[in-house]
């Protein structure tokens, strides 16, 4: 669909073998520490050093690592208990396990202050963190009857937090280019806005807007702003939702939606472990077959197909022009070539799908036979040996 996608496409080629890399070294560090503490100091630790360094940079290839932070952490916890219960040289060992988590922390720091100095800004991510994280946070707070499991923020919660801040009140071009964002069909009260997406939507619209031009303005300008509705929210101008929330960059959810996630859940989980809804990438000429074979919308405006093609075609852009002259293809057309592709990838989502299926059925006894060996102190493999 343009440069993003194509940008998108190179870094998710590189994500399979680095996530494949850091898990199996985080299953060895399990192995080193946990099974097999007698392994020497020294390799330990120059093989954490390398976890440390291939971690981080897996990490923030793309930016929802936070679950493999989660393994590498439960792993690092775990150890460190066994350390501690087993006695020895706790205080070498325990630095030493800590050594990849260090390492992550002195290279998000560098990262941050890299940031700092180019962009003006401290933060790895200005979506999900700094001034607009807190933005969000304030909107999904909003009493909304219009909002729901799916729909985080309702149009009419956008509305009350414009119409409530006076900085926002002074900005009526990005109010309008919220409203009327080409994220969701140019209408959020006829197509709402979905999930966490208001993120996205928020800083197309300060850009677009030219309400904020960098980085540092965003955060300033969206400092007066929270501040103004942190006011509206302390004097009553705005009422606070009454729903259950898990976490601040969440949605709230009645104890009805919640319970209802299990179907939805379950869906997901087949959906990614089959590939079985997967739509192909490339734009077809007719859009409407493909998603009607998976129960999706057939109007491509509900995917910001449509709105896409049109501006790209009426707004150059520099950076579609040089990947268009780098790699001879117009990205603000439809590719007449969409079906022959989407006829490939679609076997290819085949193949896929058969091998995810056996690895998951691997993961699972890999999970259950560990798990009996650590119970029963035998080795179900020869992890020894690794």
């Amino acid at each position: 669909m343009g440069f993003d996608s194509g940008s998108k496409l190179y870094r998710s080629g590189v994500l399979p073998p680095l996530y494949f890399l850091v898990l199996t070294m985080t299953a060895i560090l399990f192995v080193r520490h946990f099974l097999k503490p007698q392994t020497k100091a020294g390799r330990l630790f120059v093989f954490n050093i390398l976890l440390g360094v291939v971690f981080t940079l897996t990490y923030y290839v793309k930016e929802d690592g936070l679950w493999l932070l989660l393994c590498l952490a439960a792993v690092t916890v775990i150890c460190l208990g066994k350390k501690f219960f087993s006695g020895g040289q706790r205080l070498r060992h325990a630095v030493i396990l800590l050594v990849p988590l260090m390492i992550f922390a002195g290279g998000t720091t560098a990262y941050k202050f890299v940031n700092q100095k180019y962009f003006g800004v401290y933060l790895i991510n200005n979506r999900t963190e700094g001034e607009l994280a807190e933005f969000l946070k304030l909107i999904y707070k909003i009493k909304s009857d219009e909002r729901t499991a799916s729909v985080w923020a309702p149009a009419d919660a956008i509305v009350k937090a414009f119409d409530a801040s006076e900085t926002l009140r002074q900005a009526p071009a990005l109010r309008e280019a919220v409203v009327h964002t080409h994220w969701f069909g140019g209408d959020i009260v006829a197509n709402p806005i979905r999930g966490e997406f208001l993120g996205w939507v928020m800083l197309s619209a300060l850009y677009d807007s030219g309400t904020c031009k960098t980085s540092a303005d965003q955060e300033k300008f969206l400092h007066e702003v929270n501040a103004e509705l942190k006011t509206a929210f302390e004097s009553g101008t705005l009422s606070k939702d009454d729903r259950i929330s898990f976490l601040p960059l969440m949605g709230s959810m009645t104890a009805e939606e919640i319970f209802s996630l299990r179907e939805v859940m379950l869906t997901a989980y087949k959906a990614h472990l089959t590939l079985y809804s997967y739509l192909p990438g490339a734009l077809p000429l007719d859009f409407a077959p493909y998603a009607k074979k998976f129960g999706l919308s057939t109007n491509p405006a509900d995917y910001g197909i449509e709105n896409f093609i049109i501006k790209q075609a009426t707004e150059p852009s520099e950076a579609l022009d040089k990947a268009a002259a780098l790699t001879n293809i117009n990205f603000a057309e439809v590719n007449p070539h969409a079906d022959e592709a989407n006829r490939i990838i679609e076997k290819i989502f085949s193949v896929y799908s058969v091998i995810q299926c056996v690895l998951f059925a691997a993961a699972i006894f890999g999970v259950v036979g560990s798990l009996v060996a650590i119970v029963q102190r035998k080795k179900f493999f020869p992890l020894a040996k690794i």
